[in-house]
């Protein structure tokens, strides 16, 4: 070989053992493997080394891909489990605020007043002002027949003439109580007679307190129901046994007297208990002005209820079964079944009153069977 030709192979070789320390340092993807021999056929030597080169290079860049794709997928992989558990924490703490929403709107309904309490407070003071109203009523009644009860037990008399009476001291003699009595029979006839409706005079409707036409008493038949009470109470007085013929401190005037009193006192009896369940029904009638008695405020208050298509959809959440018909939560309904217990309990605690009244007039009959009361 020249001179020349060993100058221009110098390049080749050092090429030849730079791309072959590169195939030791990397692994090679072709399955041949030249030894540091030597060679006779350069060309096919350096192009296979060139080949070798080109393979080295590819079997970097594959190497380089695949590092990239797998740490792609490194970061794929972190970025999912992140977003999964962003998505986890964004569901708890959504569930956590739905929770607490839930828990708020609970302590609301718990918190805000019942709906109907209007309603109810209205029945409330419209009970307590009947009581208080019949109470008045009734005092005022008996306060007004106080003397004819004194009257009749020997206690006091009346002067009369036609058009007044005036109370006089002493016990009566029977033309003053027979005076008495004409003057308190006309006044009741004469009030009947302008108490007339289609030609019936309504003193003659006893009807009118357990069955009032359109279910409340108007004035003149509230005054009517009244006139029948008195009459039912007798208006026609005894003359009493403790009268002006005998003297007021003999033994003989004060045992009459109690006879007289046991007597009167059994008729006060009855016409308080009818006078109590006029104004218990029908309330009162003071100065012409009706106000209505706790039977009628308590039917305002069922009829608004059990009798209101609205508020039966209300307490049945029934969408569609009336208009207007708000939504009402369990909260709301447990506080109108309280209200109700009440009104309840307040019914109960009147039927028990009545039953104590009932019981006195049931032992006040088996004691006149006993004793009979006289005129």
């Amino acid at each position: 070989m020249s001179h020349t030709s060993a100058f221009k192979m110098r390049p080749l070789i050092a090429a030849f053992i730079t791309v072959t320390a590169l195939a030791v340092s990397v692994p090679s993807t072709t399955p041949k493997a030249y030894a540091l021999l030597p060679v006779n056929d350069w060309p096919a030597y350096v192009q296979a080394s060139w080949s070798d080169m080109n393979r080295s290079l590819e079997a970097l860049k594959e190497q380089s891909i695949l590092f990239q794709t797998l740490k792609s997928i490194g970061s794929y992989t972190g970025m999912m489990v992140d977003n999964t558990n962003n998505g986890f924490a964004n569901v708890i703490a959504r569930l956590g605020k739905g929770e607490q929403d839930r828990q708020n709107l609970d302590q609301l309904e718990k918190s805000m007043p019942a709906q109907d309490t209007c309603g109810t407070l209205k029945v409330s003071a419209g009970v307590q002002d009947a009581l208080c109203d019949g109470l008045d009523a009734i005092a005022a009644l008996v306060s007004g027949r106080a003397g004819n009860n004194k009257m009749s037990t020997g206690g006091g008399s009346y002067k009369c003439t036609d058009t007044e009476c005036t109370p006089t001291e002493g016990p009566p003699t029977t033309e003053e109580v027979n005076q008495k009595n004409k003057f308190d029979a006309k006044k009741v006839v004469d009030t009947c007679a302008g108490l007339v409706k289609n030609g019936v005079s309504l003193c003659n409707q006893p009807s009118l307190m357990f069955n009032p036409p359109g279910g409340t008493l108007d004035k003149d038949e509230y005054k009517a129901v009244e006139q029948q009470i008195l009459i039912a109470g007798n208006v026609e007085k005894p003359v009493p046994l403790a009268d002006a013929s005998l003297k007021k401190d003999s033994p003989q005037f004060k045992r009459a007297t109690a006879q007289d009193m046991r007597r009167e006192n059994m008729r006060e009896t009855a016409v308080v208990a009818q006078t109590n369940l006029l104004v218990t029904m029908s309330g009162t009638n003071i100065g012409d002005v009706r106000k209505k008695g706790e039977i009628e405020t308590l039917q305002t208050y069922l009829d608004s209820r059990l009798g209101s298509k609205n508020w039966i959809c209300e307490v049945t959440n029934q969408k569609g079964c009336a208009d207007g018909a708000p939504y009402v939560p369990p909260a709301e309904l447990e506080k109108r079944r309280i209200q109700m217990e009440a009104v309840m309990l307040y019914i109960s605690l009147q039927s028990y009153k009545s039953q104590l009244r009932t019981e006195k007039y049931l032992s006040d009959l088996a004691l006149m069977e006993i004793d009979p009361v006289g005129k």
